[in-house]
């Protein structure tokens, strides 16, 4: 029996899905009343299966026999705030030690390490703000561990890249009171080097516009139904 352990919205719950194979019809099989965001699925030598899941505060489930419940669940590692988020968990188990790898957002790689699936685990960072192969990509992140047919193990992983991956918008504003002020907007597909997105925005001050512009982000659909944006950081700067 194969099993896939997925997290759906709302974030509170999990939803179990088996098949006789990988390539075959898959079945809701139960759920589980705890959410394993991101998560990363590990059958133990002795078919017992433990899935490890978080952000930030990273935490192992063992699963029942048949992977349908949860046995039990801990925290296992918080992360520190020197390195920030870690999330997009990978369970492994080599040589008698349990690895969980964990991305940083969008920039780095690191892996817990213990003879105990439940921890306390010890941190390794394996890469961060490496270059990717890429030009005009972000760095290689989110990654898991692969192995061949002669041994070698291998990095595998995934970078941003437009069009199909991470922008970055910009919205510059004169905010000060008075009239004739202009905001001007652009966008970057590396976070460095950013491009004009249309003509400046003039900013009114009529007393119809008293509560005053608001930052908005949203996706915008123009041909049909359907998309969605995720943000995952806002900063907000002033001279």
């Amino acid at each position: 029996m194969t099993v896939i352990v997925s997290h759906e919205l709302p974030f509170n719950r999990t939803y179990v899905y088996t098949a006789s194979a990988v390539d075959g019809t898959w079945t809701k099989r139960s759920r589980i009343n705890n959410c394993y965001y991101d998560a990363g699925l590990l059958i133990d030598d002795n078919d017992t299966m433990y899935v490890a899941y978080g952000n930030t505060t990273i935490s192992v489930a063992q699963l029942s026999a048949d992977g349908l419940s949860q046995v039990r669940a801990q925290q296992v590692f918080s992360t520190p705030s020197s390195v920030g988020t870690l999330e997009g968990a990978r369970f492994y188990k080599r040589n008698g030690y349990y690895y969980i790898w964990l991305t940083r957002p969008a920039n780095g790689q690191y892996v817990l390490c213990l003879t105990s699936p439940f921890g306390p685990y010890e941190m390794r960072q394996v890469l961060l703000d490496m270059p990717g192969p890429i030009s005009g990509g972000g760095v290689p992140h989110q990654g898991c561990l692969v192995q061949t047919q002669n041994g070698a193990w291998y990095y595998m992983a995934f970078v941003d890249a437009y069009p199909g991956g991470r922008i970055w918008l910009r919205a510059n504003a004169d905010v000060r009171p008075g009239s004739g002020r202009q905001a001007r907007f652009s966008y970057s597909t590396d976070g460095v080097n950013f491009t004009a997105l249309g003509s400046a925005f003039a900013l009114n001050n009529s007393w119809r516009f008293f509560m005053g512009y608001r930052f908005g982000i949203f996706n915008y659909a123009t041909q049909a139904l359907g998309g969605s944006v995720t943000v995952r950081r806002f900063d907000l700067t002033t001279p």
